[in-house]
């Protein structure tokens, strides 16, 4: 395996994001090639089950409340990249994708005896999600 020496950041969408939405590709562009003084970053994105043109292999569907469809991909992505290597990996969640990701990190650590991950970044989480099923 070659040895990566750029950083990788894993991205985690909304409730209705994924890799080919017109939101996210201007910022993983700007991030990939980095700027003066930053280098640039190596991108691996969580879509969601159903999302960006994945067919459904299984009769489970996306559920906000289904961490474990971060937590494989965030293990999986840490066992080939993060661990035993001088790489640095980072996570960002986005809207939803930010409360799972928060509960995702919560049960690694848990499971872990630690984190995982270098850093991770929580971005606009939605608060008192049970309001909103009470709105609804």
């Amino acid at each position: 395996m070659e040895k990566r020496t750029r950083p990788l950041v894993v991205f985690i969408n909304g409730l209705t994001a994924h890799s080919q939405d017109y939101r996210f590709i201007p910022i993983v562009e700007n991030i990939f090639k980095g700027e003066e003084g930053m280098p640039g970053m190596d991108i691996v994105n969580i879509n969601h089950r159903g999302l960006a043109g994945a067919k459904l292999t299984t009769a489970r569907m996306y559920s906000c409340a289904a961490i474990s469809d971060v937590i494989e991909p965030l293990l999986s992505i840490y066992e080939r990249f993060g661990k035993n290597s001088d790489q640095k990996c980072y996570v960002i969640g986005f809207s939803m994708g930010a409360s799972m990701l928060t509960n995702a990190l919560g049960e690694i650590d848990r499971e872990h005896g630690g984190p995982l991950y270098d850093g991770a970044c929580i971005i606009q989480a939605p608060m008192k999600i049970w309001m909103c099923y009470k709105a609804m």
